[in-house]
């Protein structure tokens, strides 16, 4: 009895001796709560912001910068409490200490887990409660100010407890020091690593896909900082719980894990590289597979020769086998003697990095060439700015992308197609293509796919000129392409501002053209978009129209100065083919060239650069005779349409004198060329 007193009074001293722990974290999360709170109203009232902007910088602020960075507190907080805590289990001195004392181990556990939440939670709770007050001081206090508080606080725990959890398994399942702290840091950033190494394989090998900047983003999503700090947006900003409750699930399973382990551990593991030997073998199968394909994916991207990449794979997966093995085996056995041991495990290790390198090489999942089935398939959607540069938005998608509300398939040139389109059967026959071909010199179509099931699908296809017909084609069969390819056509009639033309036949690039004429240029465009038929878009484009409007919105928007309007600028471009007639007309009237004089041009420059991009052969024609049979067969370089047969291994570079002015003109190459 005297000895289990003399046990808690112990206890009660190094408490004492702890308070460095707490103190630090407040100090850290007041300097990254409170006075960034207190700077950051500083700036925007000097700004001179309106008042409903810094209410709505205000709440960015808590469920940004605030929350991430109060996250990496908590998480750092979490290792830094795992590690003083649990890490006397790697002194054999330490362990028989306190495994002889009157005590059960679930209650040693315990206490120390209870002790250092208290580090975490009275330092954080005051801090929040401190941040709330000075955003109140400055005017800014309403319940869901306070709502963002106490739920931050919350995320904070839960990020500290993850950490913890995780920071604490790895100590318990490791035998010295220094293996606790490779631990802690590789469960840390394991999900991390994995994510990466996985997404590296997928640019890789899979030409289909392009949402690299959803999973590049979403890499910080398994570890627990990341995951913590999606949860909190997923709730603060959008109301779903269900990442919440699959954090605080997993969570649970690591601390039942840590408990689990702790109350097994044998006293004689102090020392060990391991303190479970055969979990230990499995650990070490799930670092040095990732460790091969890894070093095997960084070394292949050292040559760009589709002839010498196996080579290079087969050299860079037999380097990070070899490394990784050595590492390994090293840190397991703590002497350098023992890295070549165990060949049954390198051989085993090998022949999975081997087994994942073919189902990525092969597309063994079928990735490349998977297609929705129309049973499954809510609608698609083509990216139409991935065929050509034109570009219209209507008013609702403007308003929308103003105020920050508008998703993927609201903004931007997206047309949708149901299933029973034929734009289904045109897609499939291309995606059954994918990962079979050569994708030099093709284009790329982006298209996203909304099934029936609420999820969404985004993939990247590789496509030819003949592939690009078929969607044009089956793009104007369409009732309502008129519709996407020129929304609101009425409407914005009465905000336009100003119309200019980009042609590379006049001496200025931009013409702008009189308040008198936008109108005519306006109606007549559209006149001829109407009557357009799929053979007008199979001829190269002569240049641009673009149209500029000033328009007043009927809500308002997130303004940022007391100066600020509700009349936002925005710009719709259309190329001009050779068979608007009505627009041509009109340029004639104002005097613009359609087509290049033979006689104003000084020479062509063409540029061969089938065998060199870099150094091009350079061909020099200075005779009329030569220039106007040469042409015909040159493209604008500013306009493009991935349905036109460009010969991108030819440039011509013309040198002109015009109007009294000299000046150069880049032009593609047509297939008529001489």
């Amino acid at each position: 009895m005297k000895l289990k007193t003399f046990f808690f009074k112990n206890r009660k001293e190094k408490i004492r001796g702890q308070l460095w722990i707490p103190s630090l974290i407040g100090f850290s999360l007041f300097m990254l709560q409170t006075v960034m709170v207190m700077i950051s109203f500083e700036n925007w009232n000097q700004r001179q912001y309106r008042l409903t902007r810094i209410h709505q910088l205000c709440e960015e602020l808590w469920r940004g910068d605030m929350m991430r960075l109060s996250g990496f507190v908590a998480a750092a907080a979490g290792i830094l409490c795992g590690l003083y805590a649990f890490l006397y289990l790697h002194s054999s001195r330490k362990v028989d200490f306190y495994h002889s004392l009157p005590a059960r181990r679930e209650e040693l556990f315990l206490k120390r887990v209870v002790i250092h939440l208290k580090h975490y939670l009275i330092p954080s709770a005051a801090v929040t409660f401190l941040s709330i007050c000075a955003c109140a001081l400055q005017g800014e206090f309403s319940l869901k100010i306070l709502g963002y508080g106490v739920g931050i606080w919350m995320f904070q725990l839960a990020i500290f407890l993850m950490s913890y959890g995780v920071t604490v398994l790895a100590v318990v399942l490791t035998g010295t020091p220094l293996l606790a702290a490779l631990g802690t840091m590789v469960f840390h950033v394991y999900g991390l690593a994995l994510s990466g190494l996985i997404l590296g394989y997928m640019l890789e090998f899979f030409d289909t896909f392009y949402n690299q900047r959803y999973y590049i983003g979403s890499l910080m999503w398994p570890t627990p900082l990341g995951g913590g700090l999606y949860c909190a947006e997923q709730a603060l900003a959008r109301g779903n719980v269900k990442p919440v409750l699959l954090y605080i699930l997993v969570m649970f399973l690591i601390w039942c894990a840590a408990f689990s382990f702790y109350k097994r551990r044998p006293s004689e593991a102090a020392g060990r590289s391991m303190a479970f030997p055969k979990l230990g073998i499995l650990i070490k199968y799930m670092l040095q597979v990732p460790m091969t394909l890894g070093i095997g994916l960084v070394i292949q991207s050292f040559t760009d020769s589709s002839e010498k990449k196996a080579v290079w794979w087969i050299f860079g997966l037999t380097v990070g086998a070899i490394f990784g093995h050595v590492v390994m085996e090293t840190l397991y056995s703590m002497n350098f003697r023992s890295a070549i041991k165990n060949k049954r495990h390198f051989a085993c290790i090998c022949m999975l990095a081997a087994v994942f390198m073919i189902v990525f090489r092969f597309d063994l999942t079928g990735y490349n060439t998977w297609y929705p089935k129309s049973k499954k398939l809510d609608k698609l959607f083509i990216n139409l700015q991935t065929l050509s540069y034109e570009d219209a938005e209507s008013l609702s998608q403007v308003a929308s992308r103003y105020q920050g509300s508008a998703r993927w398939w609201e903004t931007g040139n997206y047309m949708p197609f149901s299933a029973e389109s034929p734009m289904y059967d045109v897609l499939e026959a291309i995606a059954q293509k994918q990962g079979t071909e050569n994708t030099e010199d093709k284009d790329v179509l982006l298209v996203n796919y909304r099934l029936t099931s609420g999820k969404e699908k985004k993939r990247k296809y590789f496509i030819d000129e003949q592939d690009a017909v078929n969607i044009m084609n089956t793009i104007c069969m369409n009732p309502e392409y008129l519709a996407y390819k020129w929304p609101d056509y009425e409407e914005k009639k009465e905000c336009l501002e100003n119309v200019w033309l980009d042609i590379p036949y006049e001496p200025y690039k931009e013409t702008s053209l009189g308040d008198d004429k936008k109108l005519e240029f306006y109606e007549a465009l559209r006149k001829d978009v109407e009557q357009a038929e799929i053979s007008d878009y199979m001829e190269c484009p002569l240049g641009s129209i673009h149209f500029d409007y000033e328009y007043e919105l009927e809500t308002e928007p997130e303004f940022i100065y007391e100066t600020d309007t509700r009349e936002i600028s925005f710009t719709d471009s259309f190329y001009i083919f050779p068979g608007f007639e009505n627009t041509l007309a009109l340029m004639r009237e104002e005097g613009m060239s359609l087509e290049f004089d033979a006689e104003d041009i000084k020479e062509i420059r063409l540029l061969d650069m089938t065998e060199s991009r870099e150094n091009p052969e350079e061909t020099v024609y200075k005779d009329k005779g030569e220039i106007e049979e040469l042409l015909p067969g040159l493209w604008s370089q500013g306009v493009w349409c991935a349905w036109l047969p460009y010969n991108e291994d030819y440039m011509a570079v013309l040198k002109l004198e015009q109007k009294g002015e000299d000046r150069e003109v880049s032009m593609w190459a047509s297939p008529e060329l001489p």
